[in-house]
């Protein structure tokens, strides 16, 4: 009986790690002045949601690394850098990739249940993981004003920043942006603000 638990706590990690397929061409692993993750919002032109914390100082240029290992250059076209979103377009726009839909309407609900992809850092190549919008509020650790965090009572480690907060019909609800104090909850950026981002 215990091999079996451990057994089932073993699948429960794999699974974990390895993002529903869907998701698989939608989001790709960014390397510029930080390392985070992005998603595919315009799959014909190549754009692709970040966190703006990721952008350099002086170079707007990024790698981006696709769920097939295979690597491309894009640079950074649009920032937001009071909510922490930003825009990057890719140089050679491969024909593998798929766009989520952005859930620029309706404003995250509490309670409803999301799913997390991200690509931590040096961890493992994908990272799934699940649970609810805890709340909303700010954190002393951030200076991003315009909107209210979205709180995630969900599981998230480094480079999972700028990783997209999915809805149970495949929405982008929020950009994940910064781990509360203490890392109890994970906290988002409303996808309002990449949807005036990429609608500009």
């Amino acid at each position: 009986m215990k091999r079996f638990l451990a057994a089932l706590g073993l699948l429960a990690l794999v699974s974990a790690c390895i993002p529903t397929a869907d998701y698989r061409s939608s989001v790709v692993h960014i390397r510029a002045d930080g390392v985070c993750t992005g998603f595919v919002v315009n799959a014909k032109h190549g754009i692709i949601v970040t966190a703006q914390h990721c952008v350099g100082a002086t170079d707007k240029l990024a790698t981006v690394t696709f769920f097939d290992g295979s690597t491309n250059t894009g640079k950074f076209i649009r920032e937001d850098a009071i909510n922490d979103t930003a825009v990057l377009q890719l140089d050679d726009v491969p024909t593998k990739l798929k766009e989520l839909p952005l859930r620029c309407d309706i404003p995250a609900r509490y309670g409803e249940e999301i799913t997390l992809i991200g690509m931590p850092a040096d961890v493992f190549r994908w990272y799934t993981s699940w649970g609810r919008v805890a709340g909303f509020g700010v954190a002393n650790n951030s200076p991003f004003t315009d909107y209210k965090f979205v709180w995630l009572n969900v599981a998230g480690t480094g480079g999972n920043s700028g990783g997209p907060v999915i809805d149970s019909l495949g929405r982008v609800i929020a950009v994940l942006t910064v781990k509360l104090e203490g890392g109890s909850m994970l906290g988002a950026v409303p996808i309002q603000a990449a949807c005036k981002l990429v609608l500009k």
